[in-house]
């Protein structure tokens, strides 16, 4: 085959005698005049015959030179990697890359590791042990597939070192700035906000360092800074933008060299407070707009950022911003005491953690100090409950006036208790259920006070406490025991009544007659389950048995003296007859008992005063001689009387007397 070339001005032979040639492969031509390396613009043409005028024609391409570029992939410039892999690529643009030679050396032009790699266009080699602040210098030399050969040398440098920092300090806006703290800055009217760093530079760095701002993790600002010397200050300076305002922020500083080596300082959260805080919905926390007395308000307040820091509140006109009345955050109690009667209007406003303060809200009230709240108290007339168990009562409380019934107690007497419940607001109503617990000794009907603090209402409930089963044993049990006594006390009595005079009979037939009634009573209630009704008899009767036991002991006992007396009145009437005839004696007699006792004790009349009475009856009198004698015989009668109490005292039963 043939090679002709033609720059223009026609064809010319450049080299001949090729033969065997097949598509894709490659040869080296030399230019016939020596300038062929040089054009830019050349055709080339194959001639398959002796003759330049053939026809057939076949492209082909001119490989001017070797390799055309060589990059160092890896390492790049500046590694941290003591122990790297260079990667080394070449390219060739016309036949292709046939070989690549790869050796390192150092500063001391030392070769550190060489390797070739063929039929390829990238070519790697490992590294161990490279020195820190080292530069390496990486030649590359390659060949093409046509035999063209091109070399460079790329280098790289080791630096290990890490920028940490002496002395770090974030600042605000400058140098002068304070410290920057976890705290919130105000923002309001700027357009950006500004942290200062400075730092002292603990060692030196063979590349340079970069200072990033980071904003919430994002790279917000950088400054590049000079490779650092140790002991040497730098600083730079940080701009938030706006966009971050009205809101908080995580902020950190990092300090990256070209061979990444970082730093990353501790990260601080601070709040860019631009607006204002806001303050809405100022209201009473009742709700209502009539008041007597000091009352509760709330409201709602908010910041963008920072805290509510504090609220203040003012009547009726405006005061300047902190020359208001200092409340607590979100809910306090108006102070009324300097308030006139009328209508007013309350402002509230609020100031946040750096020092700006809110736009005023309020609301209008009425104020009367002379108002007392007045309510009612609504519960069921009657209620049932049983003893030892428990039962709520429902209490409604209606508000009748105009003002705030406030939070209070409702109180049940007796067995009832207490519960508490909220305020109510004017024609409002609330209601609670307190409750009852009856014991045994509430049995029966029983008339509950119900009553409300703080408020002139009251009610009453009319509570009938039946008996428990337990309790019903019980009644049962003690109405038998004095149903029992009863029959007893009543045999007794029928065996007495024989000896009683009829005014003795009516008085202890009037006390048994109503025991006697009582003890039915029970029995009838019951027979009919009204044991609340037999538990109030019964508990009755003991004082009833008692009071008959008394009154049939009394009437006993005076029968038995009536009985006595009765024997002492015949004895002494014999006495007298045996006296006044002259002839008298005492016999034993077993019918009788002679009280002698009441005998001494009776004042008998002496025998001359019974004859002085006859004797102005008759108009008949003794003699002095005969008042003498009656007066001896009436000694002697005393002196035997005392005989008779002696013996009575002598006994148990003392003696029984006889008259005959």
């Amino acid at each position: 085959m043939d090679f002709y070339y033609d720059e223009g001005d026609g064809w010319e032979e450049i080299s001949t005698g090729v033969t065997g040639s097949s598509d894709g492969d490659y040869w080296t031509v030399n230019g016939v005049d020596g300038n062929l390396g040089t054009v830019e613009d050349l055709e080339l043409k194959a001639n398959f015959s002796s003759s330049p005028d053939y026809g057939d024609t076949a492209t082909v391409t001119l490989d001017k030179g070797g390799p055309d570029s060589f990059q160092l992939n890896a390492p790049e410039d500046y590694t941290n990697d003591e122990d790297p892999t260079v990667e080394v690529e070449v390219t060739d643009d016309y036949s292709g890359v046939q070989n690549i030679s790869v050796s390192v050396e150092d500063s001391n032009n030392d070769e550190v590791d060489s390797t070739e790699c063929d039929s390829t266009t990238t070519c790697e080699l490992d590294l161990s042990d490279l020195s820190n602040a080292e530069t390496y210098d990486v030649e590359v030399s390659s060949f093409d597939k046509v035999g063209n050969q091109n070399s460079d040398t790329l280098s790289f440098t080791v630096d290990t070192t890490e920028p940490n920092p002496d002395n770090f300090v974030m600042r605000e806006d400058d140098e002068d700035g304070d410290e920057i703290e976890e705290t919130d800055y105000d923002v309001e009217g700027e357009n950006e906000f500004s942290v200062y760093v400075e730092f002292d530079a603990s060692s030196n760095h063979e590349s340079e360092v970069t200072g990033d701002c980071l904003v919430n993790g994002d790279e917000e600002d950088s400054s590049t800074l000079e490779a650092l010397n140790d002991g040497d200050s730098y600083d730079f300076t940080c701009d938030i933008d706006d966009e971050y305002f009205d809101g908080d922020v995580d902020f950190e500083v990092d300090l990256a060299d070209e061979a990444g080596n970082d730093w990353t300082s501790d990260s601080v959260t601070f709040g860019l407070d631009e607006s204002d805080p806001t303050v809405s919905s100022v209201e009473s926390v009742s709700g209502l707009g009539v008041f007597n007395s000091d009352f509760d308000v709330s409201y709602e307040a908010s910041d963008s950022v920072s805290e509510i820091d504090q609220a203040e509140y003012f009547f009726d006109e405006s005061t300047d911003e902190g020359e208001g009345s200092e409340v607590s955050d979100g809910e306090f109690t108006v102070d009324t005491s300097d308030l006139d009667e009328g209508e007013h209007e309350l402002f509230v406003r609020v100031q946040d953690g750096v020092g700006k303060w809110s736009e005023t809200d309020s609301f209008t009230f009425d104020f009367y100090p002379d108002e007392e709240p007045e309510g009612s108290l609504n519960v069921a007339e009657s209620l049932n409950v049983t003893s030892g168990s428990t039962e709520d009562l429902e209490v409604e409380i209606e508000n009748t006036g105009v003002i705030l019934v406030p939070s209070g107690t409702v109180s049940v007497s007796s067995f009832g208790g207490n519960e508490s419940f909220e305020s109510v607001a004017p024609e409002e109503s609330t209601t609670v259920d307190v409750e009852l617990s009856p014991g045994e000794d509430d049995l029966g009907e029983n008339t509950l006070s119900v009553e409300l603090d703080g408020v002139n209402a009251s009610a009453e409930v009319d509570v009938l406490v039946k008996a428990s089963g337990d309790v019903q044993d019980d009644i049962e049990s003690d109405l038998d025991d004095y149903a029992s006594d009863y029959e007893n006390l009543s045999s007794r009595v029928e065996s007495l009544r024989s000896e009683l005079s009829q005014e003795r009979k009516d008085r202890l037939d009037s006390d048994f007659s109503e025991l006697e009634s009582s003890v039915q009573e029970a029995q009838d209630a019951v027979d009919n389950g009204e044991y609340y009704m037999a538990e109030e008899i019964v508990s009755d009767l003991e004082s009833q048995m008692q009071s008959v036991e008394e009154t049939y002991s009394t009437v006993e006992e005076e029968q038995r003296i009536d009985n006595r007396n009765t024997l002492i009145g015949l004895g002494l009437g014999l006495f007298l007859l045996l006296i006044a005839s002259g002839v008298g004696f005492v016999a034993y007699s077993d019918e009788y008992e002679l009280d002698i006792s009441a005998l001494q004790d009776l004042d008998v009349p002496a025998i001359g005063n019974i004859e002085e009475e006859e004797e102005e009856d008759s108009g008949y009198s003794h003699s002095e001689e005969e008042d003498q004698s009656d007066e001896g015989l009436v000694d002697k009668i005393k002196s035997k009387i005392d005989e008779l109490k002696g013996g009575e005292e002598s006994e148990d039963e003392g003696p029984e007397y006889e008259f005959k």
